[in-house]
């Protein structure tokens, strides 16, 4: 039972490493239904989600190390970089208009 429960626990560690998350405003109004990505240099492709009714959005991200997010608002997806770590790590962005092209800052 031992090795059952080890292996289990194995198993599940990924699940909480690269673990990215946070969430996403306009001005006072959340972000609702908007595509949110990860690129990361070692993956071959993007790992995306959509942000829920409050605007949070939570991703597992690995490898290790700096991504780059990027927020579908607009006609171009707003970016800004990101780390994945071993612990969970809370990004929340304030996406910011400017001349009809967002960026992202750090809220």
């Amino acid at each position: 039972m031992g090795t059952k429960l080890f292996s289990l626990l194995l198993l599940s560690m990924p699940l909480v490493a690269g673990n990215i998350y946070g969430a996403l405003r306009e001005g006072k109004s959340t972000l609702v239904g908007v595509r949110v990505e990860i690129v990361h240099p070692q993956l071959p492709a993007p790992v995306f989600t959509q942000t829920e009714k409050d605007g949070s959005y939570r991703l597992f991200v690995r490898p290790n190390g700096r991504c780059t997010i990027r927020v579908f608002v607009g006609k171009e997806p707003a970016v800004a970089e990101v780390f994945s770590y071993d612990e969970p790590v809370k990004y929340d962005f304030e996406a910011v208009n400017q001349g009809g092209r967002y960026i992202l800052q750090r809220r």
